[in-house]
């Protein structure tokens, strides 16, 4: 997001040493500043997380002087690096989080339950209190402050290095590249092509192996000032103290919820579905990479038409834009190779024919805005696969899209599939209000997606989403949505449910981890995702795909309903989830497709873009959104 960004402009021009983020909690709390609640990152430096219990001090020393109570510890952890103080922690800050009593509900006076009325001056009072108190307490340890904070960003330089290696030619190769350099990373790629010892990230094989590496392929050390950011957001999953897992067993057997503040895995290689390599040291031969900046061209000649490789996330902008520019194109669902060059399922195909005149400079364009490569095509003869003309070049037509916000919907699953569909991609999309939904027209939308929330829709709204489906509407739905699908008797997926032996204890005192739901905290699984499919074209591999809650969506008989499944064994390679939980989710289902009628009901049991950083499932969603309309209607799709 575009705040984000500018914050962290701004982070890295000023780089302090204390950095206190200021939050509002529950109206029925009271105040919470550090020391901070386990778990605490491993990965940051013991002299810093030191430094909470002064500041805490510092800061109860002038509440107790005004009388006001507070807390410490129990419930704000310090441990997934996207939070205002981890992230600063792991810069070499002291990074700490205030929670204020109030929340977004507060306004200017609110009545609390025992009678005590809790104002917008009370709650500004105590944030400046508790702001004055940690200047005070920064400014009479200073000196020690900045020593630390220096010894903090030379320690990895002085450690053994690890380098982390990924090959460019990967979809979102450069897009991770760009990220970590806008958070001040160093990044260099490879001069020349070179074979190394390395092991796989996050696969759970610690067994090293020789691969080679290209030219232009990507090299980040830990090596550098922010090595422990890099080896936090790179490496494997951080590891939480048994003490406190055992504590939240003990929690979820007597009946209460565990302790988990967010997720727990987050490994960026993961996320962007790119295979990732680590390496003892650092290779030679390399060049500094120096940011930003497309690499796209036009190469060839013919006057066919033009083919655009896969390359993820901007391969949809790229279509996004000849949408808007009512350009007609194709996506290729099988390999082609034409002219001796091979181009896989997800290439898109713009003929000459039928196009607009200016074609050849719009398209030149388009390759220079977007960093992409647009290959000239002499002839539709192929050399393997399929044809140009084949009907496995199938032509996509303009989509309308329709977005369901309002009462009972989460806003950051209707802000973040907004965000990815209007910022991210440039696709037109329509906002809708769900409780106005029975009296809408749907009748000129292509692609309806329900986000995240709690829905209990009336029987006239299932009724005009059965109509629009049954005349051949995609809807794709998302987490919750889903199960209101399920309820609704939309689709027929099922989801794991407990047996029933006749006992009403349910999630009670006492009941065994096999016998309940169990909530996964956000945890990594490797997939099998089904080769082929018009909806899995474009993705090389299968997608990794952070999990969270307690829902288990179980496969369905039917093979080709089955888009995305977690592996059958041991599927989780990042992050925590119970055993139990685990096994559970072995070969659950990740995303289904199912008919209705001519339409299509795409389903995503967990969120697709999730924070907009889950780069690997944005293309399923994707897909289903805008080529859905075009390349599941008929045949066996």
């Amino acid at each position: 997001q575009q705040e984000t960004r500018h914050r962290l402009a701004e982070y890295r021009r000023w780089e302090p040493q204390v950095h206190v983020d200021l939050h509002e909690m529950s109206s029925r709390s009271t105040y919470f500043f550090p020391p901070a609640a386990e778990p605490i990152h491993p990965l940051i430096d013991p002299q810093t997380v030191s430094w909470l219990e002064v500041f805490g001090r510092g800061n109860a020393a002038a509440f107790d002087a005004q009388g006001w109570v507070y807390y410490k510890a129990e419930s704000f952890d310090l441990f997934y690096p996207g939070y205002g103080d981890s992230y600063p922690a792991l810069r070499g800050a002291v990074g700490m989080t205030y929670e204020m009593a109030g929340g977004g509900r507060a306004g200017e006076v609110i009545r609390l339950p025992d009678g005590r009325h809790l104002t917008l001056a009370d709650r500004l009072a105590r944030h400046l209190t508790a702001s004055l108190a940690t200047v005070d307490t920064a400014g009479r340890h200073s000196l020690r402050l900045l020593e630390d904070f220096v010894e903090a960003r030379l320690a990895p330089e002085r450690e053994e290095p690890t380098s982390f290696l990924w090959a460019a030619e990967q979809p979102e190769a450069h897009a991770l590249a760009e990220l970590l350099h806008f958070h001040g990373i160093r990044l260099h790629r490879l001069n020349r092509d070179l074979e190394v010892t390395v092991t796989p990230v996050a696969t759970g094989s610690e067994d090293a192996t020789r691969h080679r590496f290209a030219v232009g392929d990507y090299v980040v050390s830990t090596r550098q000032p922010l090595g422990r950011l890099v080896r936090s957001l790179l490496g494997e999953t951080a590891e939480m103290p048994e003490e406190f897992l055992e504590r939240q067993r003990q929690r979820v057997e007597q009946g209460l919820d565990a302790e988990f503040y967010d997720i727990t895995a987050w490994t960026l290689p993961l996320a962007f579905n790119l295979r990732t390599w680590r390496m003892k040291g650092e290779p030679d031969h390399l060049r500094t990479f120096v940011g930003p900046g497309g690499e796209g061209r036009a190469t060839g000649s013919g006057e066919v038409g033009y083919l655009v490789p896969p390359r993820g996330l901007v391969t949809y902008r790229f279509a996004a834009r000849l949408q808007r520019q009512g350009v007609r194109y194709r996506l290729l669902l099988a390999p082609v190779t034409l002219e001796g060059q091979a181009f896989p399922p997800g290439t898109l195909f713009i003929p000459r024919r039928a196009n607009r005149e200016d074609l050849e400079s719009l398209l030149g364009d388009l390759a220079t805005a977007t960093g992409m490569t647009v290959s000239r095509a002499g002839t539709s003869w192929h050399d393997e696969g399929v044809s140009l003309g084949s009907n496995q070049v199938a032509p996509i037509r303009a989509v309308e899209v329709g977005l369901f916000r309002g009462e009972g919907l989460e806003p950051t699953s209707v802000g973040s599939l907004w965000h990815l569909l209007d910022r991210e991609v440039g696709l037109p999309v329509r906002m809708l209000e769900l409780g106005r939904l029975e009296k809408l027209d749907l009748s000129g939308f292509d692609t309806l997606v329900l986000p995240d929330g709690s829905y209990g829709l009336s029987e006239e709204a299932v009724a005009a989403l059965e109509r629009w489906l049954e005349a051949g509407g995609t809807l794709v739905a998302v987490a919750e949505a889903v199960v209101e699908l399920v309820d609704q008797d939309l689709v027929d997926f099922e989801y794991w449910q407990p047996e029933d032996d006749g006992d009403s204890g349910g999630k009670g005192r006492g009941a065994s981890l096999e016998e309940i739901p169990l909530y996964t905290p956000g945890a990594i699984l490797a997939t099998d995702m089904r080769p082929g499919h018009p909806l899995t074209a474009g993705i090389p591999s299968p997608p990794p795909l952070l999990v969270r809650g307690t829902a288990v969506l179980l496969p369905t008989d039917q093979p080709q309903q089955n888009l995305l499944l977690a592996v059958p064994e041991s599927p989780v390679i990042a992050g925590f989830a119970w055993p139990q939980a685990a096994e559970r989710l072995a070969g659950s289902l990740l995303v289904g497709l199912q008919r209705r009628g001519a339409g299509r009901v795409v389903g995503f049991p967990q969120e697709p873009p999730f924070r907009g950083f889950w780069r690997g499932t944005m293309p399923l969603f994707l897909n289903a959104a805008m080529y859905g309309p075009s390349v599941t209607r008929g045949g066996r799709y």
